[in-house]
């Protein structure tokens, strides 16, 4: 059902639009057009990528690159969902806010967008791909001003089983197979799978 590759490394059928292989959840779609007018360097940075991918699959040539994306990520949320849905992350790393302050906290902006792979169906482009959230990832601070890891994995891995549960009920509600986790991936193996 699902080829050996994710499908994010798979180049596009050039007969079909630039984003036609990435299906969207609602509210991940307005999350991220809302993107547009709070950071349009950001948006158009992720969205550029998304556009390439889609054409030529993703092929990591700088270190730049390999920072956008990691897949299979959420190794600790795929550990606290049953049967756990394959997921990819997108990584915003150019904003025109990433040195700005938030207003309520010391921390520049970062985003994330979690995305999965699903089952094709006959009409639609092949190798298609799923996102269910797209949203800030916060990061906290302890009173010294250091960055509090435990919290701010915390609040990440809750956004990550909150994507899975969703990819899985988009997916049930739509009669969609999706790719499932394998363990391992244990956390130092985690960009094999993404390897070219």
């Amino acid at each position: 059902m699902f080829s050996a590759k994710p499908h994010i490394l798979i180049p596009g059928d050039p007969a079909f639009d630039d984003l036609e292989r990435w299906e969207w959840a609602d509210d991940a779609l307005q999350n991220f057009l809302a993107l547009r007018n709070r950071d349009a360097v950001a948006f158009n940075w992720i969205y550029a990528n998304m556009k390439q991918w889609n054409r030529e699959g993703y092929h990591p040539i700088t270190r730049q690159d390999q920072k956008a994306m990691e897949a299979p990520s959420g190794f600790d949320a795929a550990q606290q969902v049953d049967h756990p849905p394959w997921m990819g992350e997108i990584r915003e790393i150019q904003s025109s806010l990433s040195q700005r302050q938030s207003s309520s906290q010391r921390n520049p902006r970062h985003y994330r967008l979690y995305y999965f792979d699903i089952a094709d169906v006959s009409g639609e482009p092949a190798h298609r791909m799923l996102v269910t959230q797209f949203s800030e990832k916060r990061i906290y601070y302890k009173r010294d001003g250091s960055v509090d890891n435990a919290r701010t994995d915390k609040a990440q891995t809750a956004q990550m089983i909150n994507a899975m549960e969703a990819a899985k009920n988009w997916c049930a509600d739509n009669g969609r197979a999706y790719r499932p986790w394998t363990f391992p991936p244990t956390p130092d193996q985690q960009n094999v799978q993404l390897s070219n």
